[in-house]
C-alpha cells in the first residue's frame, strides 16, 4: 500500500512541477522528485500512456513541459468521486489522530490535492475533524523488528524510540511463523517462554470498556452472570503488565497465577501506604 501511494504522491508531484515553470529539465525532475534516470523514464511514459498527461520535451528549451492548454487541466486516471474523497479525507484525519506525522511531508501534495478536490465538490475539510475525534486508550504502542544487538526478533515500544536512521543494506526478511514462535507468549514489550497465563476478574462497571480492548493477540475472555469480565491470556514477563492491571485499581482482580495476584497485591499495598 505504501509503495502504491508513494507513486501517486510522485506523479501528482510531477503536474504541479511542469505546471509552474515553463520547461523543467530531465536532471531538476530527478533532483525534486529524487528518483533514478530509468524512473523518470517509466514515470514520464506512464503519465503520457496511461493518464494521458500532454507531457511534451521541447529540446529548445532542453526540458520537459506541459502541452500548451493544459497546465490548469486535471490529472487523468486520477479522479476521485465525491465519496471517495470524503473517504480518503476521513482516513487522513483519523490517521492524524491516532499516530501525530504518520502521513509524512512525502504525503502532503495528495493531502493538498484532496483539499482542492473538497473545494470543487463544495465540501469543507475541516468539518470531518470537527464530527470526527478518535481517543487512545493508554495502551503502549509497539512494533517487531530485527534487533541487531541481540540477534533475534524482539518488540520494541514506539514511545521509547527517539532516533532513526535509513541504512543502506536490505532489511532482513523475518517469516510470520519466526515471529510468532519469538514474541506469540509475549506481553507488551518483554517477550520469552511463557511464565503463565494470567487470569483477570474486572467488575460489571469496568467491563463495559475491558471487553472492547485487546490485551493479548491469544487473550480469552467471558462474561459472569453479574456482568463481571474474564479475560485470561500469556505472558512471559510481568513487568509492564503490573502497570496495566494497577491502572483499573480496584476494578480489577488477579484470579492467577498465585505469583503475580502476590505481586499486584503488594505493589497496592506499597502504593496505600504512600498516602498514610
Amino acid at each position: 500500500m505504501g509503495e502504491v501511494m508513494s507513486e501517486v504522491v510522485r506523479l501528482y508531484r510531477y503536474k504541479s512541477l511542469l505546471s509552474n515553470r515553463t520547461a523543467v529539465s530531465a536532471e531538476d525532475l530527478m533532483a525534486a522528485l529524487e528518483v533514478s534516470r530509468a524512473t523518470l523514464r517509466r514515470d514520464i511514459t506512464k503519465l503520457r500512456d496511461q493518464l494521458l498527461m500532454p507531457i511534451e520535451y521541447n529540446r529548445e528549451l532542453g526540458g520537459y513541459q506541459l502541452a500548451k492548454g493544459h497546465t490548469d487541466s486535471e490529472l487523468p486516471g486520477l479522479w476521485f468521486s465525491q465519496e471517495e474523497i470524503l473517504s480518503l479525507v476521513t482516513i487522513q484525519h483519523l490517521l492524524e489522530q491516532l499516530e501525530p506525522g504518520l502521513l509524512g511531508a512525502k504525503l502532503k501534495p495528495l493531502k493538498g490535492r484532496l483539499s482542492q478536490l473538497m473545494d470543487k465538490h463544495g465540501l469543507a475539510s475541516q468539518n470531518v475533524a470537527q464530527r470526527i475525534r478518535l481517543v487512545h486508550a493508554d495502551k503502549r504502542k509497539d512494533l517487531n523488528a530485527w534487533c541487531h544487538l541481540r540477534d533475534d526478533v524482539r518488540n520494541f515500544s514506539i514511545d521509547a524510540i527517539t532516533k532513526l536512521e535509513m541504512l543502506e543494506t536490505d532489511a532482513k526478511a523475518v517469516t510470520v511463523k519466526a515471529i510468532d514462535q519469538a514474541l506469540g507468549s509475549s506481553y507488551g514489550i518483554f517477550n520469552g517462554a511463557t511464565q503463565g497465563w494470567a487470569k483477570l476478574k474486572f467488575t460489571a462497571e469496568r467491563a463495559r470498556w475491558v471487553a472492547g480492548e485487546t490485551w493479548h493477540a491469544m487473550q480469552e475472555s467471558s462474561f459472569e452472570a453479574d456482568g463481571s469480565y474474564l479475560l485470561s491470556f500469556p505472558y512471559s514477563d510481568d513487568r509492564e503488565l503490573l502497570g496495566d492491571i494497577m491502572r483499573y485499581g480496584s476494578d480489577v482482580q488477579v484470579l492467577a497465577p498465585a505469583a503475580l495476584r502476590s505481586k499486584v497485591q503488594r505493589c497496592f499495598l506499597e502504593a496505600a501506604a504512600r498516602y498514610v
